[in-house]
């Protein structure tokens, strides 16, 4: 069983799926396997990706709809993210994102996406410590196209 946790200033969500915590503070968290301390830039060993999804939502209108960019805005001058495109039948692409020094870095997903319902992810792998402030997706919606 996974723990969700929500930190009510901002309404950021934390899914904890290794440990089935029953009760969570800033600093430790309590599990049937005993009392834990929060911190650090590991879990259990493994590098800590920085992750963040949306919904799957119809983004305005009930045309069919294609995905032209991806600019990110984030405090992190070096290395690389992802930025996934997620379709109905949970389907995932994954695009590359070189992110630059200037602070917005761009994502060129594939043109073959055609969709009513789409979903977003951004991730930092590796346990890279970034601020990610606007995600900005070019939605291009079909003039013409609703349905499949």
């Amino acid at each position: 069983m996974n723990a969700i946790v929500m930190n009510t200033l901002n309404g950021a969500v934390t899914e904890y799926s290794r440990f089935a915590f029953q009760s969570i503070t800033p600093r430790l968290a309590g599990s049937a396997l005993g009392l834990f301390q929060l911190g650090g830039d590991t879990d259990a060993g493994e590098p800590i990706a920085g992750r963040i999804d949306t919904g799957a939502r119809d983004w305005g209108g009930t045309q069919m709809k294609g995905v032209a960019a991806a600019y990110f805005s984030l405090r992190q001058t070096s290395g690389e993210a992802l930025f996934a495109v997620g379709v109905e039948g949970g389907s995932v692409y994954p695009y590359p994102v070189a992110l630059r020094a200037k602070g917005v870095s761009r994502a060129d997903p594939g043109r073959g996406i055609r969709e009513n319902f789409l979903s977003f992810g951004f991730e930092v792998p590796g346990g890279q410590a970034f601020v990610l402030s606007v995600i900005e997706v070019d939605i291009r919606a079909s003039k013409t196209r609703r349905v499949a």
